[in-house]
């Protein structure tokens, strides 16, 4: 027993679950920052409440972001009647979100679905800074900075959920990062089979795949990455226009436009003085003064250290953020700003990169 603990496979396996374990407290503790929030947007009735996304009557374009809905009540579809009526009456007991959360209101018709949700998007944000880690180490070959980059942008996510927190963003995160992942390793296939589902979590998706380009490129020539990526667009295309052709008679509209709001609260001072509760304290929210100054810090600091692939996929996710951005979200809704997610991580992490390495020369 005592030769099993000190050798080097106990090490690695010890090492390897505390690991997990920080990713697991770390999501764990911003999952809640922004579930006490937003919960679901249980409150917020017909639009995008959760009821109506479940059932299917909420307004568009939210009612097509029926991915982690339809995902939830096909497994409940699966269970026993019996052990469907045993878990409903468990969990309208205990009522394990609605004690601990004042904004959690389960649907009575979707008990078991709505919290089947909560776990499905907590276990896709799990995944996501897994899987976000991988890939920060491999970029800086640094594994220290990768862990701290991916936990620290996983703490941040509660500030990115302004003016709204959504199921959704956290399956979209995942995707992002897979399809990054895949694209850097040429996984032309895995990608392909991707971009429709991504889509139906969120239509958004379809923009962010041309910003995948540079990525391909690394790996094929610049006629087969253009095919891979029109190939990836017109696939995610046909699942948007499937899941539209559904809610057709839906209310609402395609999109919303706030071209005018932008312009009126960009001269506005208050604009960069907005506080939101976070993790339970009266933080920056929004386009807070300090948060912008971070941020451009950050991409001053490490920009000149990224290579041309990442620059030029930061780029081209720029150059479709901003227009999309001023159009048709609202202003100080940074989690529109999610096509620049994993640029912002790689960045954060150099600086994190060159701290540590600092810190070890002297």
């Amino acid at each position: 027993m005592v030769g099993f603990i000190n050798s080097e496979k106990a090490d690695v396996i010890i090492k390897k679950l505390l690991l997990i374990f920080m990713v697991i407290v770390v999501t764990a503790a911003s999952f809640c920052g922004f579930f006490s929030k937003w919960s679901f947007r249980d409150d917020a009735g017909k639009s995008f409440g959760i009821e109506a996304m479940l059932d299917g009557t909420a307004n568009r374009p939210f009612v097509y972001r029926q991915l982690v809905p339809k995902t939830s009540k096909a497994i409940v579809s699966l269970l026993p009647d019996q052990a469907k009526a045993k878990l409903e009456k468990n969990l309208q007991e205990r009522k394990p979100a609605e004690s601990i959360y004042a904004r959690a209101q389960a649907p009575e018709n979707y008990r078991i679905e709505y919290y089947l949700m909560i776990i499905i998007c907590y276990g896709c944000f799990v995944a996501s800074t897994w899987l976000l880690r991988s890939l920060l180490c491999e970029v800086w070959g640094d594994k220290a900075a990768g862990t701290l980059g991916a936990l620290s942008f996983a703490l941040l996510i509660p500030f990115l959920e302004t003016l709204g927190g959504y199921y959704y963003d956290f399956p979209e995160l995942l995707f992002f990062v897979m399809a990054v992942r895949f694209s850097m390793s040429g996984n032309w296939l895995a990608l392909l089979i991707l971009a429709p589902i991504a889509t139906l979590n969120k239509e958004s998706f379809f923009f962010f795949l041309p910003a995948l380009y540079p990525f391909f490129r690394q790996k094929f020539n610049l006629k087969y990455s253009r095919i891979l990526v029109v190939v990836s667009i017109m696939l995610s295309g046909l699942a948007y226009l499937f899941v539209r052709q559904q809610y057709m008679g839906n209310g609402g509209g395609m999109v919303e436009l706030h071209l005018m709001d932008h312009i009126t609260k960009l001269f506005q001072l208050r604009t960069y003085y907005v506080t939101s509760t976070t993790y339970g304290l009266p933080l920056g929210a929004q386009m807070f003064f300090l948060h912008i100054i971070f941020v451009l810090w950050v991409a001053k600091y490490s920009w000149k250290w990224l290579t041309a692939m990442w620059k030029q996929h930061t780029k081209i996710a720029l150059v479709i953020t901003i227009p999309l951005y001023l159009l048709f979200c609202s202003p100080g809704e940074l989690r529109n700003l999610s096509f620049l997610y994993l640029a912002f991580c790689v960045m954060i992490t150099y600086v994190i990169h060159d701290l540590l390495k600092r810190q070890y020369i002297k």
